[in-house]
């Protein structure tokens, strides 16, 4: 089971499509090469900080109301501009959805 995870991980990681996790705190917990080529921001930048990447103009309000439906398990689409490192401005759609980790 554990290399399967640790399969999984190296895959998503890699990938060329901008993947984004957060915890529940808001804080970044994963952060694949798509991301860094989209947004210009390396993993170690931004791994266990609380930049928020999802909402526009880094409004708090409205990311506490997407993490309250994520805890509902809702899954959602939403449409938001984010600042690229270097300065412009990058269009988004965001496709929220909880995952729920097993305690077992």
């Amino acid at each position: 089971m554990e290399l399967k995870q640790e399969f999984t991980s190296l895959v998503l990681e890699e990938s060329s499509l901008p993947i984004i996790s957060i915890n529940n705190k808001g804080e970044v917990i994963f952060w694949s090469k798509g991301a860094e080529g989209l947004l210009g921001y390396k993993r170690d930048e931004v791994l266990n900080e609380t930049k928020n990447f999802i909402t526009t103009d880094n409004d708090e309000e409205e990311l506490l109301l997407i993490l309250k439906k994520a805890a509902k398990n809702e899954n959602f689409l939403y449409k938001t501009q984010q600042a690229h490192k270097k300065g412009y401005t990058v269009n988004l759609l965001v496709n929220i959805f909880p995952v729920i980790q097993n305690s077992a």
